[in-house]
């Protein structure tokens, strides 16, 4: 199945859109590029990692994101999907017809485009282990400093087919596999959903079965499912991610877990993500990042 094939790059000036989700109210950004994102808006009465969202808090969603509950969609699933559910709806629902690229970044978390800001702490603990560098909260000057503007972005997307962050280095946080981290770090993980994902991988995608092993083997983990990819590129990754964690979906119950044990199927999207940009990628024009985590948003 010829999925992923190289895209020509034009020379004309390119359009594009910055999605950015929300589970609950925070400091929006607001740019003329960006669409803040409601995620799992169809859930806005169930209890999640962050509990119960108030009357006030799902008002205040209403009015400043775009839900992702109309169209075809699976907001509903969205304690178990996490982010997921948004980049669905951009999937099945937007118009993407006069975009050449598509951004998805997070409430906390957004592309440090500015190389030297991300340099000069490069090797640090959370910036090595995690691919982040943290910062207090999200102003005018906490983009310029990161590079989060039309020009930075405008250069990037020139010359290359997709961005995403830098690979974290599990090594260096004391673990030797992802199939490491997934069974000892992430809390309400059974290690027998990760078993289903390679058996689901094995079966739909045989070419690349053992490759995929390989990289649950090693410590080299790409994390947060952000990306800036060619429109064309975005639609196949889409096909893939959502054939593979759909079938997923079916075969495992998550009913009993505990609320970051329901959100399961998010964290094993991230391995289908890594994958994708590590292996499945390898010969395409892309650029990694560093990512900003904001803890005061």
């Amino acid at each position: 199945m010829e999925l992923w094939r190289k895209f020509v790059m034009s020379t004309s000036d390119k359009k594009f859109k910055v999605f950015v989700s929300y589970h609950k109210p925070a400091t929006l950004m607001e740019l003329p590029f960006v669409i803040n994102m409601h995620s799992g808006r169809d859930c806005s009465g169930l209890a999640s990692k962050d509990g119960v969202l108030s009357p006030k808090d799902s008002s205040w969603l209403l009015e400043h994101t775009t839900g992702d509950n109309t169209g075809d969609n699976i907001s509903n699933l969205n304690r178990n999907f996490c982010e997921l559910t948004s980049l669905y709806w951009i999937w099945k629902n937007f118009d993407l017809s006069n975009i050449d690229y598509i951004g998805f970044v997070q409430y906390r978390r957004q592309f440090i485009f500015d190389e030297a800001e991300f340099d000069q702490s490069r090797n640090g603990f959370e910036e090595e282990s995690f691919s982040i560098k943290r910062y207090p909260y999200i102003n005018r000057g906490y983009l310029k400093k990161i590079g989060f503007d039309k020009p930075h972005i405008e250069k990037i997307i020139e010359n290359y087919e997709a961005v995403f962050p830098y690979p974290g280095n599990l090594a260096r946080a004391g673990m030797s596999s992802i199939w490491q981290d997934y069974a000892m770090n992430i809390p309400g993980m059974h290690i027998d959903d990760l078993n289903v994902l390679t058996e689901v991988y094995k079966e739909k995608y045989p070419e690349y079965y053992e490759a995929f092993l390989n990289y649950l083997s090693s410590h080299e983990k790409y994390m947060y499912l952000m990306f800036f990819m060619k429109t064309e590129l975005f639609l196949n990754y889409c096909d893939y991610l959502f054939d593979i964690l759909f079938e997923v979906h079916r075969r495992i119950d998550v009913s009993l877990y505990t609320p970051n044990g329901k959100r399961t199927i998010g964290f094993l999207g991230e391995f289908v993500y890594g994958f994708f940009i590590k292996y499945i990628l390898k010969d395409f024009r892309v650029k990694n990042f560093g990512v900003s985590l904001v803890e005061n948003v």
